[in-house]
């Protein structure tokens, strides 16, 4: 094996490869030398950029201005009324999967998941004390009356009161 015909036939290639790179380092040194030259530019004119004497320069009406800082406002305060709204509808849901939670245990616990809701109780029949407390307690934490959750539980407004004065009690 000899390498003189192994360097015949990359010869070509070598040398396309030598003046890519040296097309490239000259490229990047007049970059270099411009950029220098301009930071020498600058620092004569007083330290302000190129990019900063021309703003200057552009003399922008103050109303503009004006017009910039409340648009910066308008979308800051938008901003923030778009993160309290996400911030609430994450409760809303997470309540809404709640209570589908209880209709579901509900409908579950009647032993017929097709049937249409029960009607009212009456005084006579009292439902289970477990889930009507739990009922009153949540609707309570909602912020509804105990007349309001008297009337959607079925129970006398006594009876609500009762049991939300054992809570009271209890913590």
């Amino acid at each position: 094996m000899t390498i003189q015909p192994l360097l015949a036939d990359n010869l070509l290639g070598s040398a396309l490869l030598v003046a890519a790179i040296v097309v490239a380092t000259v490229t990047m040194l007049l970059r270099v030398y411009r950029y220098q030259a301009r930071r020498k530019r600058s620092q004569k004119s007083g330290g302000r950029s190129p990019v900063t004497s021309a703003r200057s320069q552009l003399q922008v009406p103050a109303e503009a201005v004006r017009w910039e800082v409340e648009l910066h406002d308008l979308a800051r305060d938008m901003k923030a009324d778009l993160d309290s709204k996400m911030t609430t509808l994450g409760h809303l849901i997470r309540d809404a999967d709640r209570a589908a939670d209880r209709l579901e245990q509900a409908l579950a616990a009647s032993g017929n998941p097709a049937a249409p809701p029960s009607p009212p109780t009456t005084p006579q029949d009292p439902p289970p004390p477990a889930d009507t407390h739990q009922e009153v307690h949540t609707l309570a934490d909602y912020g509804f009356s105990p007349a309001t959750i008297a009337s959607r539980t079925g129970l006398s407004l006594e009876e609500v009161q009762a049991v939300l004065q054992q809570r009271k009690s209890a913590e």
